[in-house]
């Protein structure tokens, strides 16, 4: 009976291998699944400006604060725009409620650096009536992750306020060469930025139609994630924009080392997840990156809402094309004008003769006619008129002279009643209308905090505290 047995058990456990190794739901799968499902446990936001989505990340600190890239502000000068309206869009998260707020205050980091973007962190406040009802816990200590996750979130439709499904890509947290080399900013600063080479398809193509980069990163840590930083700029050779490029690298602002500077900006706790004993945040508010001004000239650095920046390239790119179109077609119409005008050059004489000719044949007509009604004329008003009265006088004056010869009497019957000259073509006098003129038309200090307060006066930052613990979980 025991050999009966045992081929039976080898036969299914066979089975099971096979089974096991033939799943759909392999670790990598799996590890996806429950990347998207802790996702859910957390909330994100989308960034928006004026009614239109930006491809900006937000770190969000709790419902009434968050963290995002200084590049994704609109300036005048060295002033934050205070006519554009920018609001957090939050998504369900852990509690299936969304959210949005348009933005009360907005402070950028003292040391933000436009050009060079080190420090590209402003905080950003909204909801400023309610209370915290839910916090994002933070990573730090950079250096003891192993993988990240790159999250694209996206808003379907902004007036409704719909979600769409998050894009995210797991990788590991290594120190690449390649981007030290690329980005000076980055080697100098590793514990401040992460880079990566992904980028992912657009949500649609009213928001770009090129690949875009993630928005955030979040550190996967225990099986759980926890928000590490956002999209601050790429490295770009070969090209000026994410469709078309030879090499291309995009960096990632960490949120560790700039917590205390949010929390002293909005003046209530930060929380983080603390990985042992021996993780803890650094406490300088106003912390910054080593600036060393360094740049890849063989690069092209790009910031901010990558789809704003694309849509303006795509449509800069259009109008060359039309206005290069246009110039071709003048061109085009320009040398085919020249070549009729070139080719009407032999039969020169040969119009000017037809054109003569019919000019001589139409003036011979109009000077006829003139001479006709001249005639006309000449005989009407010129010539003295026929009397039959007077020439009945002269013939007997006549008679009287040759031998007195009798002319009977000639009797008229007109008389007295003889009509009087009058002119038969009496003409009208039409004073024509005076004419309508038309009208002529007349001719016709980047080192300083930008802050604002939507509908209240500037108010500075908040003086530090005394030491302050910062919640652990």
């Amino acid at each position: 009976m025991g050999y009966l047995l045992f081929p039976s058990l080898v036969f299914y456990l066979l089975a099971i291998a096979v089974a096991v190794y033939c799943s759909p739901l392999g670790s990598s799968k799996l590890s996806a699944r429950q990347t998207v499902q802790d996702l859910s446990k957390l909330k994100g936001g989308v960034f928006v400006k004026d009614g239109k989505q930006t491809m900006c990340g937000l770190a969000l600190i709790d419902n009434k604060s968050a963290m995002v890239s200084a590049d994704c502000l609109e300036y005048n000068g060295s002033d934050i725009n205070e006519d554009v309206i920018y609001t957090v869009y939050i998504d369900s998260g852990f509690d299936n409620k969304t959210s949005n707020h348009i933005v009360t205050k907005i402070t950028v980091h003292p040391n933000y650096d436009r050009k060079t973007k080190a420090n590209n962190v402003a905080v950003l406040e909204y909801n400023d009536d309610a209370w915290v009802d839910w916090y994002n816990y933070n990573a730090i200590d950079p250096y003891k992750w192993k993988n990240l996750v790159y999250v694209q979130r996206y808003v379907e439709d902004v007036s409704m306020g719909t979600w769409g499904m998050p894009k995210l890509v797991r990788a590991k947290y290594t120190n690449d060469t390649t981007c030290k080399e690329i980005s000076p900013l980055y080697g100098d600063n590793l514990s401040d930025i992460t880079c990566h080479d992904a980028v992912t398809e657009p949500p649609n193509s009213e928001l770009s139609s090129c690949n875009v980069p993630y928005s955030t990163v979040y550190a996967l840590i225990d099986g759980i994630v926890f928000q590490a930083g956002f999209f601050s700029y790429a490295e770009i050779s070969g090209g000026s924009d994410f469709c078309s490029y030879d090499q291309m690298r995009t960096y990632f602002t960490l949120v560790a080392n700039y917590l205390e500077f949010a929390r002293e900006t909005i003046n209530r706790t930060v929380y983080y997840y603390e990985q042992d004993d021996t993780s803890y945040p650094q406490t300088n508010p106003y912390y910054v990156m080593n600036n060393s001004q360094k740049q890849n000239s063989d690069f092209t650095m790009v910031g901010g809402d990558i789809y704003a920046l694309q849509n303006r390239d795509s449509v800069s790119t259009q109008e060359s094309s039309d206005i290069s179109n246009s110039d071709n077609s003048l061109m085009s119409s320009d040398h085919e004008t020249s070549g009729n005008n070139e080719s009407s050059s032999d039969g020169l004489s040969k119009s000017t003769t037809i054109i003569i000719a019919v000019c001589c044949s139409v003036g011979t007509l109009i000077l006829a006619a003139l001479a006709f009604f001249l005639v006309r004329w000449w005989r009407g008003h010129i010539s003295r008129p026929r009397d039959p009265m007077q020439e009945t006088n002269a013939q007997h004056i006549l008679a009287d002279d040759i031998g007195g010869a009798y002319l009977p009497a000639s009797t008229s019957n007109h008389g007295d009643d003889a009509p009087s000259e009058t002119s038969s073509n009496e003409v009208k006098n039409h004073n024509m209308p005076p004419a309508y003129v038309d009208s002529v038309a007349s001719p016709i200090s980047d080192s300083q905090t930008n802050t604002y307060q939507a509908s209240a006066p500037l108010s500075p930052l908040v003086a530090m505290p005394e030491p302050y613990s910062y919640e652990k979980r």
